[in-house]
């Protein structure tokens, strides 16, 4: 069982270490300090700092990635699309968020009409209905939703390249030096 433990202030924050002692901070987020390890390997999740013990510790910013992650995962995402989404130039937590939680709410509308179906069968209802199990809405949703965080990282990522090439071209035409104007 996995817990976060609060070190105290200190100068750079607040940090948290993995262990069992008292002052739990976060519940069992049912993470395994091998899924750590395995975060940190891929780069996915790094530690805040690593004691001289060896305990790794997460800040804030740590912890608020593993519960993007954490939903990210839950939302059935490959670890290698998370990383990628994670790390775009034009990642932002909050739509990420807006996002995440629109596919929850069309996974749980899909689960609702999945017991009601369920529950139609028990009750010996000869049903042939098969929209139940139709997950359109949801596929369609996340598709989208991707499109548009690429394109808009995709826009980022040229903007950014198209400035470092005109900096580049005005450092080798000017060696550095701004013209002088007469």
């Amino acid at each position: 069982m996995l817990k976060f433990i609060s070190l105290g202030s200190s100068s750079s924050g607040n940090c948290y270490y993995l262990g069992t002692n008292n002052a739990q901070i976060l519940i069992d987020a049912g993470v395994s300090v091998r899924t750590l390890h395995h975060y940190d390997a891929i780069g996915l999740l790094k530690p805040s700092r690593i004691t001289d013990s060896g305990y790794r510790l997460y800040d804030e910013t740590a912890l608020k990635r593993l519960q993007t992650i954490l939903l990210f995962r839950e939302l059935e995402f490959p670890l290698k699309e998370i990383k990628q989404i994670l790390d775009s130039p034009g990642f932002d937590r909050q739509k990420a968020l807006e996002q995440q939680i629109e596919l929850l709410r069309l996974q749980k509308a899909h689960l609702e009409e999945l017991i009601e179906f369920a529950q139609k069968l028990q009750k010996g209802e000869n049903t042939m209905d098969f929209k139940a199990f139709d997950t359109s809405k949801i596929d369609t949703y996340a598709a989208e939703a991707k499109a548009k965080a690429e394109a808009e990282a995709n826009e980022l990522l040229t903007k950014s390249l198209t400035d470092q090439v005109l900096e580049s071209k005005f450092y080798e035409k000017w060696d550095g030096k701004l013209p002088q104007v007469m």
